[in-house]
């Protein structure tokens, strides 16, 4: 019942002093729209990048290798490192953590289709493992490489979504034929476009790496992915191959120059935690906002304590204790919050319903109202209401009821 008619007593005082709970609402009320939308923000902007980078497999290696730096062995620097389909492709047998491994020969070739002619486009030839390993997501109504066009040397391609584009336009491309360096090859599938993931990504043409090797000879392969079975023994893996290539190539292991690594789960950890520091940086931004707002609440609360330091004193001399002098401030200081935080959760909903409805890039995302986005802002709100409220309620409760009768 106190708690009643002290909250009604504080609603009749806040309209009868109209100005003064506007201003004070109006921080509060920018503050929370503040933190809900720029957190809505950056968790929105966090998921779209999260799926932006889907394409990147968690766990795959890339390794690379070209002419050593290090002298070995009584051997230069400046040794070639030939490492050829065959020695690739055995590594599965070597080592127990590996998953799928894929040699990628790559060449400049011209692409031919009817009257349009592409020059010095890249072919890769790679294993029937290749798409498990990169996630390659095919379009409908094809296939990618398989091991019987690996092992029968056949004259099929795969394609990027862009390529398909300038071949054939919107005509169906799978199980018409192009010409790769005069050679004729049958399309079998066609990538899903991903406007996110470059355009490498989408103007790949790939061939099995056997019939990369009758066009192009004998050759060395560029790089070679590999998927370990165990991302958390990823680190033994590298070093492993690393190793077992130095030995048998004669080269120093420590050479990066010979043969380096693209962990794909180091670059997706640190984007993870790239984009999820600008979500926290958001919503520290907005949280600083809503602060000043609390501010703006405690500089009218020791306004309302000034004026209201007779009334104190009076209730003190008759027998009023601190603590319910303190649990008025705060209350007072609570309901301004809470009513400030409510108007404020109803624009940012309202705004975000809007932002959905508009053409917005596709690298920011959708803004939404995450369960951790309301429970941030609740606890931040919290905190403002006591914060406002408590110090104001402090210097009220300490006060003498002599000097505050005399004021």
């Amino acid at each position: 019942m106190y708690f009643i008619e002290l909250t009604q007593q504080i609603l009749r005082e806040m309209r009868v002093r109209k100005l003064r709970s506007i201003l004070a609402l109006f921080g509060i009320v920018w503050g929370t729209v503040a933190v809900i939308l720029l957190l809505s923000l950056g968790h929105g902007f966090y998921l779209a990048s999260k799926k932006n980078m889907s394409h990147l497999v968690d766990g795959m290696l890339i390794f690379n290798h070209s002419v050593t730096s290090l002298p070995f062995r009584g051997m230069p620097p400046g040794q070639s490192i030939h490492i050829k389909a065959s020695d690739v492709l055995g590594l599965k047998e070597l080592f127990h953590n590996i998953r799928a491994v894929s040699p990628d020969l790559s060449n400049l070739a011209t692409i031919q289709h009817k009257d349009t002619l592409l020059s010095d486009s890249e072919v890769d030839g790679v294993d029937s493992n290749y798409g498990l390993i990169n996630n390659y997501q095919v379009a409908k109504g094809g296939r990618f490489i398989d091991s019987f066009d690996v092992a029968n040397s056949r004259q099929v391609v795969f394609i990027g979504n862009d390529l398909k584009q300038s071949l054939f336009g919107k005509d169906k491309a799978v199980g018409h034929q192009i010409f790769v360096n005069n050679v004729p090859f049958t399309i079998i599938g066609v990538m899903q476009t991903r406007p996110d993931a470059g355009k490498w990504y989408n103007n790949i043409t790939i061939i099995p790496y056997t019939t990369a090797l009758e066009l192009w000879g004998d050759q060395d392969v560029d790089s070679f992915a590999i998927l370990p079975k165990n991302e958390n023994h990823t680190a033994e893996l590298k070093k492993g191959i690393i190793n077992y290539f130095a030995n048998r190539y004669a080269f120093n292991p420590n050479d990066k120059s010979a043969m380096s690594v693209f962990d794909f789960t180091m670059i997706s950890q640190f984007f993870s935690w790239f984009f999820l520091s600008i979500e926290v940086f958001l919503g520290f931004c907005g949280a600083m906002t809503l602060g000043v707002g609390g501010l703006g609440v405690a500089n009218i609360m020791f306004l309302i304590v000034t004026e209201r330091t007779h009334e104190i004193g009076l209730r003190m001399a008759m027998g009023a204790r601190r603590s319910h002098i303190m649990l008025q401030i705060l209350l007072e200081a609570s309901i301004i919050v809470l009513i400030g935080g409510l108007l404020g959760f109803v624009i940012s909903l309202t705004s975000i319903l809007i932002l959905a409805h508009l053409s917005l890039p596709d690298w920011l995302g959708s803004p939404t109202i995450s369960p951790a986005v309301t429970l941030i802002t609740l606890f931040i709100l919290t905190l403002t209401a006591l914060l406002a409220g408590y110090f104001p309620a402090r210097r009220a409760a300490n006060m003498q009821p002599v000097t505050a009768l005399a004021f």
